[in-house]
Order: C-alpha cells, then sequence, then structure tokens
C-alpha cells in the first residue's frame, strides 16, 4: 500500500482517522493502540511476514527507552549512554540486514565481477502477486538482460502473465519478497523507451537497448548485431485518399519498395500482404 494509492487514500485514510476520533481524548491508550494496530496493517499489507520484525523493533526501543530513562533518573549517565549506543546499533542493524543486505551483496559481486544468480527474483505489477518468477538464472557483473511483459505466462521463456499500460506499478522482488526497485509506467508513444539515467533518474528514450546498457553507442551496437532479415525494405506507403493525388498512381494505396544493398535483386517470388496468414496475397 503506498501513500498515493487509492486504497491508502480512500479507505485506509479515512476508516483510521474515524476510529481514532470516535475514540474520547482521555482514553489515550486506547487511541495509541487503535494507531498501533493501524501502523501494523499498513506495515504488513504488501509484505505480513515482516510485521514480527517491526514489533521486535518497538519492543526493544520501549525496554532500552525505559532502561535510558531508569539509569538517568539515577544520574548514572555512562549507562544511559551505553543504553542509548546499543538502541541506535540494534535499529541500524535491523535497517542495515533487511534493507540492505541484497544491495551489499550485489555490489560485492559486481565489483568481484561474481554472477548474480536471480532464481526466485521476480517481476510483478501488483503487490501481493508473485507476477513472473525468474527461473535458475545466473545474470553476469555489468550485464543485462530482458524479460517480456507479454501476459502470455511462460516463465522459462521470461514472459510474465501480464502486460504493461501507462499509470501501472512495477515491482522487483528478490527472492525472500522484498521490493528492491519500483516504477510507475508513464504513458509513452510507440517505440520510445522508459530508460534509467546515469544519476538514477528515468526519462523517455528515442533509442532503445535492450541486452545493452542505456546509452547511444549501446544503441549503435545493438543494430550491428541485429540481423536485417533481407535487402529490400518497405520504404514508404500511401493510403488513398480522394482529396491528396499523387500522379500517376490518382486514387490508389501504393508501397514504396528499397533497395538497401548495392547489388541488383530481383522480386521474382517476393510478395506483399496486409495478412499475416496469408502472405502470398500479391505476387510481385
Amino acid at each position: 500500500m503506498l501513500f498515493s494509492s487509492s486504497v491508502f487514500l480512500m479507505v485506509f485514510l479515512p476508516l483510521t482517522l474515524l476510529v481514532y476520533f470516535l475514540i474520547p481524548g482521555r482514553f489515550v491508550m486506547a487511541r495509541n493502540t487503535a494507531l498501533l494496530i493501524a501502523s501494523l496493517v499498513f506495515y504488513g499489507w504488501g509484505e505480513p511476514k515482516y510485521i514480527l520484525v517491526m514489533l521486535v523493533s518497538i519492543l526493544a526501543n520501549y525496554v532500552l527507552a525505559i532502561a535510558i530513562g531508569k539509569f538517568r533518573g539515577e544520574s548514572n549517565t555512562s549507562m544511559a549512554r551505553v543504553m542509548l549506543i546499543l538502541d541506535i546499533l540494534v535499529n541500524l542493524g535491523l535497517l542495515g540486514f533487511f534493507k540492505y543486505t541484497d544491495f551489499i551483496i550485489e555490489t560485492v559481486n559486481s565489483l568481484s565481477g561474481a554472477d548474480l544468480d536471480l532464481t526466485g527474483w521476480s517481476l510483478t505489477d501488483r503487490q501481493g502477486k508473485d507476477g513472473l518468477v525468474f527461473p535458475s538464472y545466473l545474470l553476469p557483473a555489468d550485464a543485462c538482460f530482458v524479460a517480456f511483459a507479454s501476459g502470455k505466462d511462460r516463465p522459462a521463456d521470461l514472459h510474465a502473465p501480464f502486460s504493461l499500460s501507462a499509470g501501472e506499478d512495477l515491482y522487483l522482488k528478490n527472492p525472500e519478497g522484498e521490493v528492491v526497485s519500483h516504477l510507475i509506467c508513464p504513458d509513452l508513444p510507440a517505440n520510445i523507451s522508459y530508460a534509467m539515467e546515469s544519476d538514477g533518474s528515468f526519462s523517455e528514450c528515442l533509442y532503445p537497448t535492450p541486452w545493452y546498457e542505456n546509452t547511444t553507442s549501446s544503441y549503435d551496437a545493438l543494430q550491428e548485431q541485429m540481423e536485417v532479415p533481407g535487402p529490400i525494405q518497405i520504404n514508404e506507403v500511401m493510403v488513398s485518399d480522394p482529396n491528396a493525388r499523387v500522379s500517376p498512381y490518382d486514387g490508389s494505396d501504393w508501397v514504396e519498395l528499397k533497395n538497401i544493398s548495392s547489388e541488383t535483386v530481383t522480386l521474382e517470388g517476393w510478395f506483399l500482404s496486409d495478412d499475416d496468414d496469408n502472405y502470398r496475397k500479391a505476387w510481385l
């Protein structure tokens, strides 16, 4: 549940405020309990299994805060300082272990050139759903790979059971189910990608680079690697318009083909068609 989601703004937040203010102000403990329960529900909405971690953190902070107050009341500043340092270490330890362990491992792997095992990682367009769970796959350091949001649900071929549209969320999760990356798909024109820049921000990209880094040089390298299906390409098309005459083909749809090679090519045996299942509709 995100702060900007409709579930939070239209349901969760109004219900929480309603319950809180329905409890008379003199019942401070009841109000605080209501907020505690609401906080646990909010925290556990996407990952319920980590509620226990939060409860341990709350309990540790509560106990250590009482200890700090007790030692300060006894003018034992050295022990109060020890309890404070212990409290900080507990919180930083929990944060570092559950939030940054994967980041540290990935960084070490990248610096050492070790492969990253993506087994169990997943892509999904909805919190609480697995989406595409990656099969056994070792991703070399600094390498890229492509998963297809095709809606075909073929994990072995890296085809996800969902497709993407403007305004839709996309989550990358590690094997423990933690969200390690998230973005909201913008409304993009056809053949325009949404790519991460060197500073970590995202922007529209005129030169998509699947399997390559997001640079213009990578785009050039990708184009060199792509196989050209043949020396003849569709170069221009015209749909007939009675108000636009192009002599000598007045009133007719037309297709212009171009030979991109340096040699003469015979078109005998070639076809034009507007039906992929019947590609021999028009012989050239």
